[in-house]
């Protein structure tokens, strides 16, 4: 494999250093350059220069990576490049601002920079030619035999790599079936009705549900089979989108139920 172009823009040099000694580890990259601030960032990216991917702090100060972006943007640099942020904020709101800023995906804190790099040669392997457009399928003849939506949801989860022993599992779970079980005369608000029920049911408040399921995805995304997300999520992880919000991911989740339980049902049927 050749060499991946990399450029490094973090306003913490122990983070930089430490993200530059372990891509330097490995034989796929090459760091073209180390910027402390957007504006050094900027300076260098307007000599010409596009690296194959930028891995940005998104919380740097007086312009942050989504500010950045919108710059790069208006003067039509880096057309081709993959922008790639790391924030310890995760929240849906700011997971829509990056998607929205172009983000190929956001990597939450605190990690280490193992991890980072792990995670940003998974996501170039498959914009490499990995990738498939193709919806996730059953995962083994198991899978196939349940006919119960707590069942499906439950492996779903499991396989993209949620944690059952986070509160955000059974959060999502319950969020999930709401959305499996509505047929359609409902109009499910993920915040207005959604996060309320659900706090309902486990003596709790809507921001702890929100902030649980939110956690408990970053948490898959960091940890799980990056392939495997992406062939359910590919829309969510391509070069103008990044982590799927937790509306995105619920309802993706349940439409997934949804044709599943169909599906062994009339198998059963059969």
């Amino acid at each position: 494999m050749g060499e991946r172009k990399l450029m490094i823009i973090n306003d913490n040099s122990r983070m930089t250093y430490e993200l530059e000694k372990c891509f330097k580890s490995r034989d796929n990259y090459e760091i073209v350059f180390k910027a402390a601030n957007s504006e050094e960032a900027i300076n260098y990216l307007e000599e010409g220069h596009s690296p194959d991917v930028i891995l940005i702090d998104m919380l740097m100060p007086y312009c942050d990576g989504n500010q950045l972006l919108y710059i790069l943007k208006k003067k039509g640099l880096c057309k081709n490049t993959t922008f790639i942020g790391i924030s310890p904020l995760y929240t849906d709101e700011a997971m829509t601002l990056a998607q929205v800023a172009g983000f190929a995906f956001v990597i939450a804190l605190p990690c280490s920079a193992n991890i980072i790099a792990m995670r940003v040669d998974q996501l170039m392997d498959i914009k490499m030619g990995k990738k498939s457009n193709q919806l996730l399928e059953p995962m083994g003849i198991d899978f196939l035999q349940y006919t119960d939506c707590e069942d499906i949801v439950r492996q779903y989860l499991v396989h993209m790599g949620m944690a059952t022993q986070h509160s955000g599992f059974m959060y999502a779970m319950a969020a999930i079936k709401m959305y499996v079980d509505n047929d359609g005369t409902k109009n499910l608000g993920i915040t207005k009705t959604v996060y309320p029920e659900v706090a309902k049911m486990y003596n709790t408040n809507a921001r702890v549900v929100e902030r649980s399921i939110r956690y408990a995805i970053s948490y898959a995304w960091l940890n799980g089979d990056m392939e495997l997300q992406h062939n359910m999520f590919g829309y969510t992880v391509d070069s103008n989108k990044g982590c799927p919000t937790n509306k995105e991911f619920l309802t993706m989740i349940a439409e997934h139920t949804r044709l599943r339980l169909k599906t062994n049902l009339n198998r059963y049927k059969n």
